[in-house]
């Protein structure tokens, strides 16, 4: 067997796995503020195309990391323990992150290894009518702008009849 290559002398930011075919290496950094682990707490990553699910929990002190390869995709974490002791943070390998609190759902979109906010990483616009030259047929509720002064105002009514025309 040939030699391997010597470790190198500084750790790296993210670990040796390699995420294989269209999936991306993601870090999910558990906290826990009382140093007892989430207890009953469970974190669920779970993709809407194809239900992929993902669940785990802080078993013991204050802080954990697991790494996922997740394709492109949306998904949401979901942390249902109502303890605001148990919070999280996830990361891309960018340096893109996003954090919360429990009790929390938070939705995000997977692409290319970049973390987006969810629904997507460009939505896509509506395009809107062409301009055109001729005045709108509608009715619009706006106010509209004369060009001259309008008429002065009537005078106020008054107790006397005025007699029918």
């Amino acid at each position: 067997a040939a030699p391997t290559p010597q470790p190198t002398p500084v750790p790296t930011s993210y670990p040796s796995p390699v995420c294989g075919g269209s999936t991306y290496l993601y870090k999910l950094i558990m906290y826990d503020s009382d140093g007892d682990g989430w207890g009953d707490g469970e974190y669920e990553i779970a993709a809407d195309s194809d239900g992929t699910t993902y669940t785990g929990t802080l078993a013991d002190g204050y802080n954990g990391v697991e790494y996922f390869c997740l394709g492109d995709d949306t998904w949401s974490i979901t942390i249902a323990q109502d303890d605001s002791t148990i919070s999280f943070e996830f990361d891309d390998t960018n340096g893109d992150h996003f954090d919360g609190v429990a009790p929390t759902t938070d939705y995000f979109h997977t692409s290319e290894g970049e973390l987006y906010g969810h629904p997507s990483p460009a939505p896509t616009p509506v395009p809107s009518p062409l301009p055109t030259t001729l005045p709108s047929s509608l009715p619009t509720t706006l106010p509209t702008i004369s060009p001259l002064p309008t008429p002065l105002p009537t005078p106020p009514p008054t107790s006397v009849p005025t007699p029918l025309p």
